[in-house]
Parts: structure tokens; C-alpha cells; sequence
């Protein structure tokens, strides 16, 4: 199951889960640094971010089709405001919504996220069951949206919940 509180990117986030302990609110406005611009590799054609690859041109809203990277099957930008933007995303497990700066890589998987923020906005690496979303840099009136991804498919165990086993009751555990 998807973990649909995203809590990252360096904004200001909140979503809506089935799980317990989700759903809560996170405010946590982070002033952005200013990037080396990078020039879009895919221009402005969202189509090109199927694949959870891209890095493209986006000024203004606009439903991106990611395919289940990341656990992720359309990724929404509501509103663009340089150097960053606002975003929605689905899944077949519920949505969420967050903001997303420059210097801060938000990582979604199946399971939930994984925001650092700070240093260069090189690439991150593509791993597998996992979506990773940047602002590259502010550009033309617009941002340059950079996703990358492995193949699609379960995240690092590391990002795995852990497994219990519960022991098992008696067919009639109150005796009757």
C-alpha cells in the first residue's frame, strides 16, 4: 500500500490515506536556493515521462501519466510558481499533494517517501520501485521537472515495512 502523506519536497504537504496512523498535516515552508539552470532534455512534452524518465518544461498545470513508477500512476501539476510547484499525486491506493523547490529530491515509493533537501541537483540514481521527483531549476517563466526511475517493481527492503507474523488464535478463543 501506497503511503499517500507526503511529507517532503520542502513544502508544504498533507494527503489521505486508509492507513491509521496517516493523514495528518505537515506545514513546513522552506525557502528555496537558486540552481544552475539545466536545460530540459525532453522539452516541454510530458508524454516523454512515461517511462518515470524525464526531465521537461512546465509552466503552468498538467496531469503527468508515470505508469505505477513508484507505486505512482498520475502525477498533477496544480500550480507553478518559480523556483517551484504544487503537485497532486494518485495512486491506486488513494492521493496525496505537497510542493516541490529547487536543492530538494522527493523519492515516492509503494510504501511511502523520502525527501532530502540541500546540495547539488545532480540526478539521483534510478532504483528500482521508486519515483524520484526534482525541480532542476527555473526557466523560461516555468520550472524544469526532472523524474527519475528504475524499472517498476517493489522499493530497497530497506524502505519495506517489516514483516510480522502474529500468532495464531484457537478456533474458539472465548471458549464457547
Amino acid at each position: 500500500m501506497l503511503t499517500m502523506l507526503v511529507a517532503g519536497g520542502c513544502g508544504v504537504f498533507g494527503g489521505s490515506s486508509d492507513s491509521p496512523a496517516q493523514g495528518a498535516e505537515s506545514k513546513t515552508p522552506v525557502t528555496a536556493a537558486s540552481t544552475t539552470p539545466v536545460t530540459p532534455a525532453d522539452g516541454s512534452d510530458v508524454s516523454a515521462c512515461g517511462d518515470g524518465n524525464c526531465a521537461v518544461l512546465v509552466s503552468g498545470p498538467v496531469d503527468i501519466k508515470v505508469k505505477g513508477h513508484g507505486g505512482i500512476t498520475m502525477l498533477s501539476v496544480v500550480k507553478v510558481t518559480p523556483p517551484g510547484l504544487s503537485f497532486k499525486i494518485k495512486s491506486d491506493d488513494g492521493t496525496g499533494s505537497g510542493e516541490l523547490q529547487p536543492t530538494c529530491t522527493l523519492k515516492l515509493h509503494k510504501y511511502g517517501q523520502a525527501t532530502s533537501c540541500g546540495g547539488t541537483q545532480t540526478p539521483p540514481p534510478q532504483e528500482t520501485g521508486i519515483l524520484a521527483l526534482q525541480v532542476a531549476s527555473a526557466a523560461n517563466g516555468g520550472v524544469v521537472l526532472r523524474l527519475v526511475s528504475g524499472k517498476v517493481g517493489e522499493p530497497p527492503a530497506s524502505l519495506r515495512p517489516p514483516k510480522i507474523k502474529l500468532p495464531s488464535l484457537p478456533d474458539d478463543p472465548w471458549g464457547d
